[in-house]
């Protein structure tokens, strides 16, 4: 009989892994109608869907306007409907959330919720529809609180998550943070930007890649999400105060079974790819009848070619067409385009961070004044109008796509070349003048990782220069480096580690440099031709510069940030390049 007992037993346990059903309700929101935006929620609802149809789990995805507490209800009452004790439902939420001390106060927004009259869904009541679902049950919150670039979880798991869990209205509870730490998105880990949210991307990880199966034995349990949740917090930079959080009811509980053909996704594999830019047959390259130089040269890139998707350079062809046109080539394809002709002289061109805008400045005969346009080169807007006589350049956009920062020559301003520094929202809003000295103040930029931090470098052109922190709230300044041998500016890498500026070398002047904020070593990248404007790569791994000759004829080149590689982009000339992640710039080969 005891035998008969047991054989049962593992009939029922491993059934419910053989046998049941597996559904996932998903659910993510951008772009809502009365909050914020936001740039990954909808992505982490693809990926979540992609990766659990790999487990035989039925996915319903809802995004957008779809995401309305109505329709969450609908699917999941349908859900419920069909549901049996041995099934497994997965419910997961990527957006806007509220924080509060209990269930009862915590809760997500969904699309259509004006939080000004209404109340969010909140997780008791979330909790309680989960409930009815007949079988096991895992709820996912990686929900923001308030905010465009932070995610701020719900409070942390108190007495209400753990009596739901005692009682089975939950089996699994996950949540990306503690109510007191924000939940980032768009971090750079192990050289790599995360374009998920971080505990989404290594709930992912943790299934792509099977660490998540600690005991080795081809299924997920419940408990081993927990232990792996446990050790993401080891794992999420130091700069990052996030704790995710996973609570359970039943260690052994299965949550996926992997499948013996199944192999690691998305993992990459370290080797090198040669990724070569095409030429005409006669090995030359022409737009519109403006030559662009002869057979392009070969880029390495390390890792998948995949990580390319979507990436592309583009630079300005000022000096070489005394117009400058703005054109960008493909990391993914290897296509060279233009996207805006203009009669004048555009320069100084920038990816906003969503990749939806290019910022430039264009120039006229007696101004220059700050543009912006959609990355297709539609809707070209003017966003400060200058007066005659003054001129702005130096432009740089805030990590939250929220602000631009640039330089001003105004007409009558006192000094020799003196240079002022601006600030105003990235729609062309609130116009602020903040240095007021009639110095030469150069090349300002954000802290990648403090919005409301400035820095720009101060002194005559080539020589030596200190560079100013500036404080927006408090509109204070510091000095944040004494005088070196610097000259025009500094730029922070994406993760804040690295300090580049150039420096003025007997040999060849303007060289780039990299000061290493973690070892506090200085290590020179470049031995080249006159470097001029550099930005850096989405993954931070690259710098993407122009190199050339007095008369600004110049090639665009990437340098690798610990400085062993040096490779030229092409053999076309351009200037003012930034290296960017964008979908609307349309490929022919699309």
């Amino acid at each position: 009989m005891k035998k008969t007992v047991m054989f049962l037993s593992f009939v029922l346990f491993f059934g419910s892994i053989f046998f049941a059903k597996n559904y996932a309700l998903l659910v993510g929101i951008n772009d809502y109608r009365y909050l914020s935006s936001l740039k990954w929620a909808e992505k982490d609802v693809d990926d979540m869907a992609e990766i659990l149809e790999n487990f035989d789990y039925e996915t319903i995805r809802l995004k957008g306007t779809d995401a309305n507490e109505d329709a969450i209800k609908a699917n999941l009452n349908d859900i419920i409907k069909d549901s049996t004790p041995g099934d497994m439902l997965f419910f997961y939420f990527s957006g806007h959330g509220i924080g509060g001390e209990t269930a009862e106060k915590r809760g997500v927004f969904t699309y259509y919720v004006d939080p000004s009259k209404e109340e969010p869904y909140l997780q008791a009541e979330l909790i309680t529809d989960i409930s009815q679902f007949r079988g096991d049950k895992i709820l996912f919150l990686d929900a923001c609180y308030q905010g465009k670039n932070t995610r701020h979880l719900i409070n942390k798991p108190v007495f209400d998550i753990n009596t739901a869990i005692k009682e089975k209205k939950i089996d699994l509870f996950l949540a990306s943070s503690s109510s007191d730490e924000q939940a980032v998105e768009g971090l750079k880990i192990d050289g790599e930007i995360i374009r998920n949210g971080i505990a989404t991307h290594f709930f992912l990880k943790g299934l792509r890649e099977k660490v998540a199966d600690k005991d080795g034995d081809g299924i997920i349990t419940v408990g081993e999400i927990g232990d792996y949740f446990d050790k993401i917090e080891n794992i999420i930079p130091d700069t990052v105060s996030q704790k995710p959080e996973a609570s359970y009811s039943f260690y052994r509980l299965p949550f996926i079974r992997i499948p013996e053909n199944f192999s690691d996704l998305g993992k990459a594999s370290g080797n090198v790819e040669r990724i070569k830019v095409t030429a005409n047959e006669s090995g030359e390259i022409f737009i519109d009848g403006i030559y662009f130089g002869g057979l392009p040269l070969e880029i390495p890139y390390t890792g998948n070619k995949k990580d390319l998707f979507k990436q592309w350079i583009i630079f300005s062809t000022f000096h070489l067409e005394k117009k400058g046109d703005i054109y960008a080539y493909s990391l993914e394809t290897n296509e060279l385009k233009r996207i805006l002709k203009s009669d004048y002289g555009d320069a100084s061109c920038i990816f906003s961070p969503d990749g939806k805008w290019i910022y430039f400045v264009r120039y006229f005969e007696s101004s220059s004044d700050i543009f912006r346009m959609k990355a297709d080169g539609t809707d070209v807007e003017n966003l400060t109008n200058n007066e005659k006589g003054n001129f702005f350049g130096n432009l740089e956009i805030s990590t939250d796509g929220e602000k631009l920062v640039f330089t001003g020559i105004l007409e009558g301003t006192s000094g020799p070349n003196a240079n002022e520094v601006f600030v105003m929202d990235s729609n062309g809003l609130n116009l602020k003048r903040l240095t007021f000295n009639g110095l030469t103040d150069s090349r300002p930029c954000f802290d990648p990782l403090d919005g409301n931090t400035i820095y720009y470098s101060r002194g005559l052109y080539r020589e030596e220069q200190e560079v100013i922190k500036f404080n927006l709230e408090t509109e204070k300044e510091e000095v944040f480096i004494d005088y070196i041998n610097i000259d025009t500016g500094i730029k922070f890498s994406p993760d804040g580690r690295y300090i580049t500026y150039q420096s003025i070398d007997i040999d060849f002047p303007h060289q780039l440099y990299a000061l290493d904020t973690k070892t506090k070593q200085i290590k020179k990248l470049t031995d080249c031709e006159d470097i001029d404007s550099w930005q850096f790569s989405p993954d931070g791994q690259w710098i993407i510069h122009e190199a050339g000759n007095s008369n600004k004829l110049n090639r665009l080149y990437a340098t690798k940030i610990d400085g062993t590689q040096t490779v030229q982009i092409g053999d076309f000339f351009g200037e003012y390049p930034d290296w960017g992640y964008t979908t609307l710039i349309k490929s022919e080969r699309e």
